[in-house]
């Protein structure tokens, strides 16, 4: 038994208002529901054939998935202020709500698929700051190392001279200093 129509001892139990005499909403979602009409007032008002003459009549040409264009939505519409009230008006108005509807639609898509692209050129771009930094400090930690080595053999007196022996720490506070900006 669902969740929403256990008893819990406080009366009947809540039927969903697709049985006879239910209390409670349908679970649908809002999309099933708009499926749903879009159907029945396919079949009701005959808006297929209503939908072709309207094409026919006001030369409307529409996209492989059925979508009208702006302008020939809004020529429709100014056709359809000047008719009187009747079925034909009807049947004119659900249609255009339902290209208007589409339109919004196709609108919200492409902002969302605009965005998504310029999401991804940002994440491009950030990929390749990440690696021109990461080539930067390895040529920057290759330079060290050169500049350490050349110290090294610099501080270094020959053993026959009989001078005094150096060595380099990498941490003594004048080789940090000369290198600094490479650390």
């Amino acid at each position: 038994m669902p969740e929403s129509a256990r008893n819990n001892g406080n009366g009947p139990a809540l039927r969903p208002t697709t049985e006879r005499h239910g209390t409670e909403p349908p679970n649908v979602t809002i999309g099933q529901m708009m499926e749903n009409l879009n159907e029945y007032l396919d079949k009701r008002l005959g808006l297929r054939l209503t939908k072709g003459d309207i094409c026919q009549k006001y030369n409307i040409r529409h996209s492989e998935n059925g979508q009208w264009a702006l302008l020939d939505i809004k020529m429709a519409f100014g056709k359809m202020q000047h008719l009187r009230a009747n079925t034909n008006r009807d049947g004119l108005s659900v249609i255009l709500v339902k290209q208007i509807q589409q339109l919004l639609q196709k609108c919200k898509t492409d902002k969302l698929l605009c965005e998504n692209k310029v999401e991804k050129a940002k994440v491009r771009a950030l990929a390749e700051q990440l690696q021109n930094e990461k080539k930067d400090k390895e040529r920057l930690l290759n330079e060290k190392a050169k500049l350490l080595n050349l110290l090294s053999k610099r501080l270094e007196p020959k053993d026959c001279s009989g001078q005094k022996r150096y060595s380099i720490r990498s941490s003594s506070k004048a080789e940090q200093e000369f290198l600094y900006p490479f650390i």
